[in-house]
This record gives C-alpha cells, sequence and structure tokens, in this order.
C-alpha cells in the first residue's frame, strides 16, 4: 500500500520514488523521532508502517495527488483514509473533489437537518456519481461492492464541517 502511493506522487510530480520514499522516511522520523525503514530485515512495527501511511495520505490529501480507484487500503488505514476523504471532500471511491458529505449507513428521511444529533450516524465522503449509485441500488449492495464503510465524526468535525446547517 506505501509503494503504492509513493508510485502515485511520482507519476504526479514526476520524482522519482526513492526521493519520495527518503523524504517521508525523513518526515516520519520528524513526527516520532525514530528512523524507518521497510526492509524484511528491518524492525519497523506494524504501527510504525500504519504511520507511514498516514503521512503519506496526508501528503496527498493536501497537495492534491490523485490516487487510482481500487485500493484496497488497509484496516489500520480505512479510518483514517474515510475521515481525510471526508475532510478534503474528496471520494473515497474515485478521487475526485468537491464530494458530497454522505450520511452512511441511514439516510435521514424526514427529520429536520437541524434538528438531529449527527454524532450518531456514520459518514462516508461520495461523488455524486457513486452518492447516486448509493440510492439507486441501496447501502448493503453498495458496501458490498466498493468494500467501503461510514465512519463516525466528533461533535467538534461535525461543526467544522457545517454538517445539518
Amino acid at each position: 500500500f506505501i509503494y503504492a502511493l509513493i508510485g502515485d506522487i511520482f507519476i504526479d510530480t514526476g520524482m522519482p520514488t526513492d526521493f519520495w520514499k527518503e523524504f517521508f522516511y525523513f518526515r516520519f522520523e520528524g513526527v516520532t523521532g525514530r528512523k524507518i525503514s521497510l526492509k524484511d530485515e528491518s524492525n519497523t512495527t506494524v504501527s510504525d508502517a500504519n504511520v507511514l501511511a498516514n503521512i503519506i495520505l496526508d501528503f496527498i490529501f493536501e497537495h492534491h495527488i490523485p490516487f487510482k480507484e481500487g485500493y484496497e487500503i488497509l484496516p489500520a488505514n480505512q479510518e483514517y483514509y474515510f475521515y481525510k476523504c471526508i475532510t478534503k471532500r474528496v471520494c473515497c471511491i474515485c478521487g475526485k473533489t468537491g464530494a458530497d458529505i454522505d450520511h452512511f449507513d441511514k439516510a435521514l428521511g424526514r427529520r429536520k437537518r437541524k434538528e438531529v444529533d449527527h454524532s450518531e450516524y456514520t459518514f462516508a465522503a461520495l461523488c455524486r456519481i457513486h452518492h447516486t449509485e448509493k440510492h439507486k441500488i441501496g447501502v448493503i449492495n453498495f458496501k458490498n461492492k466498493y468494500q467501503i464503510k461510514g465512519i463516525k465524526l466528533s461533535h467538534e468535525t461535525i461543526k467544522k464541517l457545517r454538517i445539518g446547517g
């Protein structure tokens, strides 16, 4: 997953993957105070690799680097990935910007948007095409097709994103 993300950055920037690998290793060291290596014989933990992946995801979202549709995101990075998609309004399926923030697992229905406790809902960032598809085929079929899930957001994040008015 990490090397696939670095490959996407290379495709977008033209800078060699070795440059980006060292760049992110350096960022990791700045964040954690520890060195990292992804070589088989290294003593890097899974937790360290997850931190590195999140650092790379931050960079991708901050710099609007397009990523390939259909990544299989590691379970440890899924929640963070979906969170970044929501906060940056990027479709979690295809990467299009300007995505809708969808009440994912259950719709608001006839309830009044301003009177609902949105922290009880799960959310996903979906472009108009995928949002419409979700409503056409239903949430269960949609989840099975794309292997995505909605995530809960804190009251603070909901307010910051102006969900519910």
